[in-house]
């Protein structure tokens, strides 16, 4: 049911997807959105080139044969695909003695003591993700289980109650995700198809292979509209879809001086290589991986060409670090001398009463003048 609807979906929204049901014995069932053939004998290399996620139960990776877990692996970890696993009712422990263990990083249990092993008491929830303000109002089936931490373990959903419904591993260039969520299709047949699409393509684009430009290019990742001046850091940000062709070069173009920047690949988002420089001189440069590859000139300005912004940068600089280090101050009931002033007012009645006291005397004083 999960695969025909996300099929269904894919076709509204003018995505591609292919599917492989196993209905026997090495028997399968193919079908695609484009309805045209998507018979494929085996899972290779090549295959996977045509996508950015496969969807598939525990079972169904561990089915695979040795060399298509490979080329699962291989394109996971080196081109980013992303691998998105359907769990069951049952716990799921991974088996550390074979490749298993790459795809099955998960250790699950029953939630709850009272579950026997038999039982498949799925639990309904309101699912949750980063961005949206309070949890979906239409409940789903999600299975009776709990993740066991793990190191490494990204929380993607969650429930109600913050308990994560689905987590995921990077993997390289890749992620491999994990999902306890049962039949998302229902929100479908309950006429929730806005929550059906807000769910999957929360899930795609944080699982599915990051669509990054074939073009290599640089780029400058220090605060927009900032001066860049000698012997200042400068955060720079290679981006490409494969690791850099050469060494990274910065050439000074007024002397032809070269100095070679180190780039580290960012462990988060691995089509990015960074560096940071501290140019030393005023002028125009460039910063190459290769000759004839991407390149990026940036000019570093005279020092005296921005002076009114270096008190300000010292002035920033000092606030945040006093704000940084400075203890909350704790809540008194009289926190100022005008929150004294303002307590010490006379309130409503009391003026009142004097007023009566006033009025009383004035009255008194008249019946006393007109008796005389």
């Amino acid at each position: 049911m999960e695969t025909s609807h996300l099929r269904r979906w894919f076709s509204e929204i003018g995505g591609a997807l292919q599917s492989r049901t196993l209905v026997g014995r090495d028997r399968y069932r193919f079908a695609a959105t484009d309805l045209s053939d998507a018979a494929f004998s085996v899972i290779d290399a090549e295959l996977l080139k045509r996508f950015d996620l496969v969807i598939a139960d525990p079972a169904a990776v561990l089915s695979l044969t040795t060399a298509e877990r490979e080329a699962v692996r291989v394109a996971i970890v080196n081109d980013g695909l992303g691998l998105l696993l359907l769990a069951g009712s049952e716990p799921l422990r991974a088996d550390a003695t074979d490749d298993a263990a790459f795809f099955l990083s998960w250790k699950t249990a029953r939630a709850g003591d009272e579950a026997a092993p038999n039982e498949t008491n799925a639990r309904a929830a309101r699912l949750r993700w980063p961005g949206l303000a309070t949890p979906l109002e239409h409940p789903v089936p999600v299975a009776p289980l709990v993740f066991e931490e793990s190191a490494g373990e990204i929380p993607l959903v969650s429930d109600s109650q913050g308990v994560p419904v689905v987590t995921s591993f990077r993997r390289g260039r890749g992620e491999i995700a994990l999902s306890l969520v049962l039949e998302s299709w229902r929100w479908r047949l309950d006429e929730q198809s806005p929550t059906f699409a807000r769910y999957w393509s929360y899930l795609l684009h944080h699982v599915a292979k990051p669509q990054t430009s074939e073009t290599p290019q640089w780029l400058i990742a220090t605060a927009a509209h900032t001066p860049i001046l000698p012997n200042q850091p400068l955060a720079l940000v290679y981006s490409a879809a494969g690791a850099p062709a050469g060494a990274a070069e910065i050439t000074f173009s007024e002397t032809g001086e070269r100095t070679v920047l180190p780039l580290a690949q960012d462990p988060t988002e691995p089509q990015n290589w960074r560096a940071t420089v501290w140019p030393r001189h005023a002028g125009w440069h460039r910063v190459t991986t290769s000759p004839g590859g991407a390149y990026l000139n940036f000019l570093v300005h005279e020092p005296d060409e921005w002076t009114s912004l270096a008190p300000a940068r010292r002035r920033a600089s000092t606030a945040a670090f006093v704000a940084r280090s400075k203890p909350r101050a704790r809540e008194e009931p009289l926190t100022s001398s005008a929150s004294l002033r303002s307590s010490q007012k006379l309130s409503p009645p009391l003026l009142f009463a004097m007023f009566l006291l006033s009025a009383g005397y004035l009255w008194v004083e008249r019946r006393r003048a007109i008796n005389t």
